[in-house]
Order: C-alpha cells, then sequence, then structure tokens
C-alpha cells in the first residue's frame, strides 16, 4: 500500500491528527512568549515607578517624568530587575536632572499633546533602594551593571512591563 493510499484511507485521521498538532504547537509557542505571569497588554509604553524607596512599584506612564507627585508621595522611575528563576526587584530608583525636568516642563507648555525632547532619555540620576545619595551618571553611560542578590556571579536583567505589572520586594 502506498501512502497515497494510506492518507486517503485514513484521511480523517490524517486530518484530526494534523490540526491537534498545529494547535499543540500554537499553545506551547504562546506559553513560551508569555512567560510565567503572561502578557499585559495594556502595560505597553509605561514604565515602573516606586514612591516608597523601592519596597514596591506601580506602572505609570513615562510622561510623567520622575519625580512626580503620586498620593502625596514622590514617585521615582523604578529600575526593576529580575534573576533567573527569581521575583522581580528593584536595583535603582531614577530621576531626571533639574534641566531635563526643565525641558520637560519646557516642552509641555508649548506642546500639551505630550511631545517632549525627554522622551527617550535615561534619567541622570540614580539610587539605590534604602540609600539616601543620589549619583549622577553621564549621558549616553546607561545604568551600572546589576547582580543579583542570592548570586553576585549572576548579572540581573530587566523586567519589562509587559511581562510584570506591579509587586513588592521582599
Amino acid at each position: 500500500m502506498s501512502i497515497r493510499e494510506i492518507l486517503q484511507k485514513y484521511a480523517t485521521f490524517v486530518k484530526v491528527t494534523a490540526v491537534l498538532t498545529i494547535v499543540i504547537v500554537i499553545v506551547l509557542i504562546l506559553t513560551e512568549l508569555k512567560g510565567s505571569r503572561g502578557f499585559v497588554f495594556s502595560n505597553a509604553g509605561k514604565e515602573f515607578y516606586s514612591a516608597d524607596d523601592g519596597k514596591t512599584w506601580f506602572l505609570e506612564d513615562p510622561l510623567k517624568g520622575s519625580p512626580f507627585d503620586h498620593g502625596g508621595k514622590q514617585a521615582y522611575r523604578a529600575m526593576v530587575y529580575r534573576c533567573s528563576g527569581g521575583r522581580p526587584f528593584v536595583a535603582y530608583l531614577a530621576e531626571y536632572s533639574d534641566e531635563q525636568q526643565r525641558r520637560w516642563q519646557a516642552d509641555a507648555a508649548k506642546d500639551p499633546a505630550g511631545h517632549t525632547t525627554v522622551v527617550g532619555e535615561l534619567p541622570r540620576e540614580i539610587k539605590k533602594p534604602g540609600e539616601s545619595a543620589w549619583t549622577t551618571i553621564a549621558p549616553g553611560s546607561g545604568y551600572p551593571d546589576v547582580k543579583c542578590p542570592n548570586d553576585d556571579r549572576e548579572t540581573a536583567v530587566p523586567a519589562s512591563p509587559l511581562t510584570v505589572d506591579s509587586g513588592a520586594t521582599d
């Protein structure tokens, strides 16, 4: 019996098997893409912020700047990182420099739609949660590497607002 004859004889079985295989592959791909917490598409275009020195964080529009008033407290940009198999944590809090804040306000006054020259620029002053001193980082230098709390040989990677929404650190 040739392959063509087998396929014709068991056509229904072959079609069902093909459809099931395709569905299983799609489910596996989507599961792999979404990670353990799933995609949170409503978080697209948002950034992490913290109003309690990095203990917890929330998502907000980056046009808010950093810092901004959040329920009577100053909210700063939170640089949330994750280690393999670990929970996300705030590695740094960041704020825009006074010059960036002035430009931000001037641009906002000229263009209420929110098209500012500061958007896309990294905040220039950072500090670790629990510390009081802010450190200025040079334009274009990026943030320092972050080591994992439980294994200082592993470098943490930035968490994405698409896969992490809000949370608390331990």
